[in-house]
């Protein structure tokens, strides 16, 4: 068991969120579908979401995807859950947070994962250049509606706006 031990000082400095971070929400949610700890308050829910991968191919997709990227263990890549800074975060703010991620974090990031023992995350070499395209490709959920230009590190791209939120 870890035990975290708090000083005044600390306590004086907590900030409490407006509301759940998204990114926070869909990793912690891709954990929970990955055991089978707390059978008797998650397994409706697990059975539901997974009725639901099964009948919408798209969401599976990146459920998987999602899943080499969150495998259930002791890492998880931090460029997936980005800091809030002072405001309530939309599902599209996050995305684009972690698509906006310079290239040598996502590098070192993925290269801790796949030390860590997890699978081989599918689409890792896109996104460890930095491709927003193929990466948007790979977690998508729904279909492509609207080309954007989108600026990563410097270099400028057509992408496609995926509506993810």
């Amino acid at each position: 068991m870890l035990r975290i031990h708090f000083t005044g000082q600390d306590l004086e400095n907590i900030r409490l969120a407006r509301g759940p971070d998204p990114l926070w929400e869909i990793v912690c949610s891709v954990c929970r579908l990955q055991t089978r700890e707390g059978a008797l308050a998650f397994d409706p829910w697990r059975r539901q979401a997974r009725a639901r991968l099964l009948g919408d191919g798209t969401a599976r997709r990146a459920a998987l995807a999602l899943r080499g990227l969150v495998p259930f263990g002791a890492y998880f890549p931090d460029f997936l859950t980005p800091p809030v800074e002072g405001h309530h975060v939309t599902l599209r703010d996050g995305v684009e947070r972690v698509l906006a991620t310079p290239r040598a974090r996502l590098r070192h990031e993925l290269a801790l994962l796949a030390s860590s023992g997890a699978r081989p995350v599918p689409g890792a070499a896109a996104l460890a250049r930095g491709d927003v395209t193929a990466t948007r490709r790979a977690f998508t959920t729904r279909t492509p509606s609207r080309p954007t230009s989108t600026t990563h590190e410097g270099s400028t791209s057509s992408t496609t706006s995926t509506g993810t939120t």
